[in-house]
Protein backbone atom coordinates (compact mmCIF):
# COMPACT_ATOMS: atom_id res chain seq x y z
CA UNK A 1 0.00 0.00 0.00
CA UNK A 2 2.54 2.72 0.78
CA UNK A 3 4.69 1.23 -2.27
CA UNK A 4 1.84 2.31 -3.99
CA UNK A 5 1.49 6.13 -2.44
CA UNK A 6 5.28 6.37 -2.78
CA UNK A 7 5.02 5.73 -6.70
CA UNK A 8 1.97 8.00 -7.31
CA UNK A 9 3.48 10.71 -5.55
CA UNK A 10 6.80 10.56 -7.35
CA UNK A 11 4.61 9.81 -10.78
CA UNK A 12 2.58 13.02 -10.06
CA UNK A 13 5.65 15.22 -9.03
CA UNK A 14 7.30 14.10 -12.24
CA UNK A 15 4.81 14.68 -14.46
CA UNK A 16 4.41 17.97 -13.04
CA UNK A 17 8.11 18.61 -13.57
CA UNK A 18 7.55 17.13 -17.56
CA UNK A 19 5.03 19.70 -18.19
CA UNK A 20 7.37 22.99 -17.62
CA UNK A 21 9.51 21.87 -20.08
CA UNK A 22 7.62 22.25 -23.35
CA UNK A 23 8.99 22.22 -26.92
CA UNK A 24 12.43 24.35 -27.67
CA UNK A 25 12.50 26.65 -30.34
CA UNK A 26 15.20 27.90 -32.38
CA UNK A 27 16.47 31.52 -31.14
CA UNK A 28 16.95 33.79 -33.98
CA UNK A 29 17.55 37.24 -32.80
CA UNK A 30 17.36 39.90 -35.04
CA UNK A 31 20.55 42.58 -35.49
CA UNK A 32 20.23 46.03 -33.80
CA UNK A 33 17.30 45.61 -31.49
CA UNK A 34 17.46 47.77 -28.06
CA UNK A 35 17.99 45.74 -24.47
CA UNK A 36 14.63 45.84 -23.86
CA UNK A 37 13.66 43.70 -26.90
CA UNK A 38 16.75 41.67 -26.39
CA UNK A 39 15.54 41.17 -23.07
CA UNK A 40 11.84 40.01 -24.09
CA UNK A 41 12.95 37.88 -27.09
CA UNK A 42 15.61 35.94 -24.51
CA UNK A 43 12.51 35.39 -22.20
CA UNK A 44 9.95 34.67 -24.27
CA UNK A 45 12.19 32.10 -25.37
CA UNK A 46 13.04 30.86 -21.61
CA UNK A 47 9.11 30.95 -21.13
CA UNK A 48 8.80 28.74 -24.54
CA UNK A 49 11.44 26.44 -24.15
CA UNK A 50 12.50 26.13 -19.96
CA UNK A 51 16.22 26.72 -20.92
CA UNK A 52 17.74 29.69 -19.23
CA UNK A 53 21.14 29.40 -21.96
CA UNK A 54 19.23 32.65 -23.37
CA UNK A 55 19.19 34.22 -20.24
CA UNK A 56 22.80 33.41 -19.57
CA UNK A 57 23.45 34.81 -22.96
CA UNK A 58 21.97 38.17 -22.25
CA UNK A 59 23.64 38.86 -19.11
CA UNK A 60 27.18 37.75 -20.97
CA UNK A 61 25.76 40.26 -23.40
CA UNK A 62 24.65 42.97 -21.35
CA UNK A 63 26.55 43.20 -18.34
CA UNK A 64 25.02 47.07 -17.75
CA UNK A 65 21.44 46.08 -18.42
CA UNK A 66 18.43 47.30 -16.07
CA UNK A 67 17.45 43.47 -17.10
CA UNK A 68 20.60 41.71 -16.11
CA UNK A 69 19.53 40.76 -12.41
CA UNK A 70 15.99 39.82 -13.20
CA UNK A 71 17.79 37.25 -16.18
CA UNK A 72 20.62 36.24 -13.78
CA UNK A 73 17.55 35.40 -11.00
CA UNK A 74 15.49 33.10 -13.73
CA UNK A 75 18.53 31.96 -15.05
CA UNK A 76 19.64 30.84 -11.33
CA UNK A 77 15.99 29.62 -10.40
CA UNK A 78 15.94 27.69 -13.92
CA UNK A 79 19.26 25.97 -12.97
CA UNK A 80 17.97 25.04 -9.70
CA UNK A 81 14.53 23.80 -11.22
CA UNK A 82 16.88 21.11 -13.91
CA UNK A 83 18.68 19.68 -10.37
CA UNK A 84 15.51 19.38 -8.37
CA UNK A 85 14.39 17.18 -11.81
CA UNK A 86 17.68 15.57 -11.81
CA UNK A 87 17.29 14.45 -8.13
CA UNK A 88 13.92 13.62 -8.16
CA UNK A 89 14.51 11.06 -11.33
CA UNK A 90 17.47 9.87 -8.85
CA UNK A 91 15.44 9.26 -6.25
CA UNK A 92 12.45 7.54 -8.30
CA UNK A 93 15.30 5.23 -9.68
CA UNK A 94 16.47 4.66 -6.30
CA UNK A 95 13.07 3.94 -4.95
CA UNK A 96 12.03 1.50 -7.65
CA UNK A 97 15.41 -0.29 -6.81
CA UNK A 98 14.07 -0.27 -2.90
CA UNK A 99 11.13 -1.77 -3.84
CA UNK A 100 12.62 -4.45 -6.01
CA UNK A 101 14.65 -5.37 -3.25
CA UNK A 102 11.97 -5.38 -0.96
CA UNK A 103 9.74 -7.63 -2.96
CA UNK A 104 12.36 -10.11 -3.43
CA UNK A 105 13.19 -9.72 0.61
CA UNK A 106 9.60 -10.58 0.80
CA UNK A 107 9.37 -13.71 -1.52
CA UNK A 108 12.26 -14.75 0.04
CA UNK A 109 10.76 -14.72 3.36
CA UNK A 110 7.78 -16.12 2.43
CA UNK A 111 9.52 -19.23 1.09
CA UNK A 112 11.51 -19.44 4.51
CA UNK A 113 8.24 -19.37 6.68
CA UNK A 114 6.93 -22.26 4.27
CA UNK A 115 10.52 -24.07 5.33
CA UNK A 116 10.16 -23.20 8.67
CA UNK A 117 6.60 -24.89 8.52
CA UNK A 118 7.73 -27.99 7.00
CA UNK A 119 10.28 -29.13 9.27
CA UNK A 120 7.90 -28.06 12.13
CA UNK A 121 5.60 -30.25 10.44
CA UNK A 122 8.26 -33.38 9.91
CA UNK A 123 9.24 -32.48 13.75
CA UNK A 124 5.80 -33.10 14.62
CA UNK A 125 5.39 -36.44 12.42
CA UNK A 126 8.78 -37.48 14.29
CA UNK A 127 7.52 -37.13 17.44
CA UNK A 128 4.64 -38.68 17.18
CA UNK A 129 6.67 -41.84 15.32
CA UNK A 130 8.68 -42.24 18.69
CA UNK A 131 6.10 -42.55 20.64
Amino acid sequence: MTRGILLLILSVVLTGCSLLLPEQKEALLPPAVSEQESFDHYLELFLATGDPAGLDLYVAEHPGSSHRARAQALSLIAHELQQCRDEALSLVSASQSSLEKIDALEEKNRRLNETIEQLKSLLIQQEQRVQ
